[in-house]
């Protein structure tokens, strides 16, 4: 994009953001470098006036009489002459010609065709431009608009000779500010062009379609329109009337709109109170207007830092109670504004809240609701004013777009706020239950709200929930490990029966002493696993089979094509196609525990989706050989509150109730998995409450505190226990083991199996067990009782 060259400090000039309109006039004269003859001219005026005179209208030549004279006698005056003379004699002449420019509301000006040069000013203009009491806003918009003459000459041009017309570039937004006041006034400038000519000083040029095209898509390029428009060709004489309209209100609402609605925009109380303060002095012209903000739904996030009038976030002081309501207790259950006019005079004036206000200097007053997607109150939004009787009826009708667009504001740092919140968890947290969810997007929100306040150390608050009591237990495959031995060392065992028949009928073919080795080493794996199966065996003959055996028998194949076929395909399609082993008996245990365990999984989530609903808690499962799961609750698990021992004791019956139910499940589907299974139930009781913490580096809870983690050493030991004396395993298939370590617990727990027997879950018969010492485990005691399977 071409340009010409600015001149010197002119980057300086626009570096400020504000600057004196006297200094901006003056740099405007220096700027004053537009390349073709332009001479401040009445006579178009005349002409146009000389042709309305000969109109059939005996009232017109009436009317233009006097102006066509007054015209007539500028005409024979000079720019230089108009300049020397003094403004009260040019306002008299130019008063019969265009009244309506001269009253002193009225921001207008006389100046040369498209020069930065003013002949004549409005009273009005006078005041806006030489007191000393405005200053300017530029920014680069305003940077391209002051260096663009040539192209609004050129644009004039092309409409004038070649019949292309370019919508008008002349209006555009200044921003004016009050040096005493510090209100900002926004007005649009509009330059009429009606009483300029062009004269060609030379013939003039063809233009061709594509030559113009190339104009009109190239608008700031300025070499390319001096180009078709030479300055030497032409010459504009005439007069300009430029006039300010004030658009304030219109701009300010623009602006208002543009930061609710751009996605770029910072939406937090730091940045957006100030901004809509300001907006709102400028759109009411009201500099001691105060902005603030009763925050509702995030107040216990911004430590202490009240936006509020009332300078706190004391939702009981703010709202008052119900023998003694403040006037804001009325926005808490509104829907639209409310104004106070005057609090000097309200019959409560002595109540904290009005005084408060008073003490601010604070007399009228409105309160605006502001609400969540959910339509919860979120905020309250306070508009406050020194002047007494100044809001009425009519400011809030004027402020009706205001008010709609805080609304959509409000909407819109909701919607913002909530996918940072998501964002962020989903980037710290990962997956999250649904039952503590509250806590994390409290956090989150926490963050998200003190990354926009000054002094933000970039911490996020942990996440602890003290006193929760724990309930963990598991169903856990009864003799999973054997039974996976088992299936491998059947597996492997018909893999080399298989493959040492094979190699045997080639044998006889193929006189090959490498594969008689092997069929002597692979009879050796095989009678000894027979017998004795470890578990290095496996990945020992995988190796042999599809390293050495395997790659052998190919090679052989391929080079004699005579060798029995039918054996080799047949060897082939026993072999699992991704494994290239037998993959059978393994592949049916492994299908069973996955069925098994799915079926377990499934039942578990409904049930626990039953009790969320009597009582929020969190729950925590794992697949193995079985399932197995944590489930924590007490108060600090949840938002509201409404903990008590009833929950617990409530939910310890139902953790009874519910293994024998996944035990009569697991009975029933036994019979139809590939590979039948049982499983054990087991208990652990643990009465003291703990605490916590989530693991940011590992993306999961865990106890807090170095005297709780013996839970956790317990937890995971107790699944070997072996009752004392014996040698029996605690776990049997069948039978739910209770695991606890103190009387009380057996007391306790005692009471409960009888209401399972009584509920026919159980069979009579309970076992009071001792258990073996564990590591860093002694003195545990069980209980263990029998499901009735007949119930199932």
């Amino acid at each position: 994009m071409n340009k010409t060259a600015s001149p010197i400090g002119q980057s300086d000039f626009f570096n400020q953001e504000y600057i004196p309109t006297q200094t901006f006039m003056e740099y405007l004269k220096k700027m004053n470098n537009f390349p073709y003859v332009s001479e401040l001219s009445f006579e178009p005026y005349l002409n146009k006036l000389s042709a309305l005179s000969h109109a059939d209208c005996s009232y017109t030549k009436t009317a233009i009489s006097p102006m066509y004279k007054t015209a007539a006698f500028l005409t024979e005056l000079n720019g230089e002459k108009l300049k020397e003379m003094d403004d009260e004699h040019l306002q008299n002449i130019l008063g019969g010609m265009f009244p309506y420019m001269f009253l002193n509301q009225q921001k207008s000006f006389i100046g040369s065709p498209f020069k930065k040069s003013l002949y004549f000013q409005t009273p009005a203009t006078i005041e806006l431009f030489n007191t000393g009491d405005w200053m300017i806003k530029l920014d680069l918009a305003h940077k391209e608009n002051m260096i663009t003459s040539i192209i609004r000459a050129g644009a004039f041009l092309l409409k004038k000779f070649y019949n292309i017309e370019i919508n008008d570039p002349h209006a555009r937004i200044v921003t004016f500010k009050n040096v005493k006041s510090g209100l900002e006034k926004h007005f649009e400038i509009q330059i009429k062009n009606d009483f300029v000519e062009a004269i060609p000083l030379q013939p003039l040029k063809k233009l061709s379609k594509k030559k113009i095209s190339k104009l009109l898509n190239n608008i700031y390029d300025e070499s390319l329109w001096l180009d078709a428009f030479p300055p030497e060709n032409f010459k504009f004489i005439g007069f300009v009337i430029g006039t300010f309209y004030d658009v304030t209100g219109m701009e300010t609402m623009s602006l208002l709109k543009n930061k609710v609605t751009l996605t770029d925009e910072e939406m937090g109380p730091d940045h957006f109170l100030p901004f809509l303060e300001q907006q709102l002095r400028n759109y009411l012209q009201i500099p001691a207007l105060e902005i603030g903000m009763v925050m509702i739904t995030f107040a216990k996030f911004f430590q202490g830092q009240s936006y509020s009038l009332l300078e706190t976030n004391d939702i009981s002081f703010i709202k008052g109670d119900e023998k003694n309501p403040s006037i804001y207790e009325r926005a808490f259950t509104a829907k639209d504004p409310i104004l106070f006019d005057d609090l000097s005079q309200m019959d409560d004036k002595s109540s904290p809240v009005i005084q408060s206000l008073l003490n601010k200097g604070i007399k009228g007053l409105i309160l605006m609701p502001l609400f969540d997607r959910d339509g919860e109150l979120s905020s309250i939004l306070e508009i406050g004013i020194p002047n007494a009787m100044k809001f009425n009826a009519l400011t809030l009708l004027q402020l009706k777009e205001f008010f709609d667009l805080m609304s959509l504001g409000s909407d819109k740092y909701m919607q913002e706020l909530d996918n940072m919140i998501n964002h962020f968890i989903q980037q710290q947290f990962t997956s999250i239950h649904s039952s503590v969810k509250w806590k994390f997007e409290e956090v989150a929100t926490n963050y998200e709200i003190r990354r926009t306040l000054p002094n933000f150390d970039g911490s996020i608050d942990p996440i602890v929930f003290s006193d929760i009591y724990p309930l963990y237990g598991q169903a856990d495959i009864v003799g999973s490990s054997k039974l996976r031995n088992e299936s491998i060392q059947a597996d492997l065992a018909e893999n080399l029966e298989r493959v040492i028949s094979l190699m045997k009928t080639w044998d006889s073919e193929l006189p090959f002493h490498l594969m008689d080795a092997y069929i002597i080493k692979v009879g050796n794996i095989l009678d000894r696993i027979s017998s004795e199966f470890i578990s290095s065996d496996e990945s020992l003959i995988v190796e042999l089979l599809t390293n050495e055996i395997h790659p052998l028998l190919e090679q052989l194949y391929n080079r004699h094509p005579y060798l029995s076929k039918e054996p080799y395909d047949n060897y082939l399609n026993e072999l699992d196609d991704n494994l290239n082993i037998i993959y059978k008996q393994r592949k049916a245990y492994e299908q069973s525990v996955s069925q098994l365990n799915s079926a377990i999984s499934h039942f578990m989530e409904k049930d626990d989706h039953k009790m969320q609903k009597v009582l929020p808690h969190y729950f925590e499962k794992y697949k193995t050989d079985g399932v197995e799961y944590n489930i924590y609750l007490g108060e600090a698990l949840l938002k509201d509150g409404g903990f008590s021992p009833f929950f617990l004791k409530n939910f310890r019956i139902w953790q009874l109730v519910n293994s024998c139910d996944i035990t009569r499940l697991v009975e029933n589907l036994s019979g139809k998995l590939p590979v039948p299974l049982k499983t054990a139930q087991l208990l652990f009781v643990y009465n003291n409450p703990l605490s916590i913490r989530f693991r940011m580096d590992e993306k999961q809870f865990d106890v807090d505190g170095s005297y709780n983690v013996r839970y956790e050493i317990l937890k995971k030991r107790i699944d070997k226990a072996v009752i004392k004396g014996t040698g029996e395993r605690l776990t049997v298939a069948g039978k739910v083991a209770i695991v606890y370590l103190q009387e009380k617990d057996k007391l306790e727990y005692m009471e409960y199996i009888e209401y399972l027997k009584q509920k026919n879950y159980i069979l009579p018969e309970v076992e009071d067990l001792e258990l073996d010492k564990l590591q860093g485990a002694e003195g545990l005691k069980a209980l263990r009782i029998t499901v009735n399977l007949e119930e199932a």
